[in-house]
């Protein structure tokens, strides 16, 4: 299902203009997982041109740093998501 939905949203990307990318598509591209170079692709245009519009939306990447031993004792390794 997950699989299904991924590949219905790249479809859904390659039916827009290479001119403009809305917000909320590219707020949910990028919450999907797709990266700028993949959008690009599917909507005919540049990957300079999908950052930029990221960076006018303010759009940014972000990492998390997860606790894989439950602050049980202190870890001596970071895994970042």
């Amino acid at each position: 299902e997950k699989l299904k939905n991924i590949i219905d949203y790249y479809n859904t990307l390659e039916s827009i203009s290479s001119g403009s990318i809305s917000y909320d598509v590219l707020k949910c591209a990028k919450q999907i997982g797709f990266s700028d170079k993949q959008i690009a692709a599917a909507i005919k245009s540049t990957e300079l041109v999908v950052r930029k519009w990221r960076e006018e939306y303010k759009i940014t990447p972000f990492v998390k740093q997860i606790d894989t031993v439950a602050a049980e004792w202190p870890a001596s390794t970071n895994y970042l998501y």
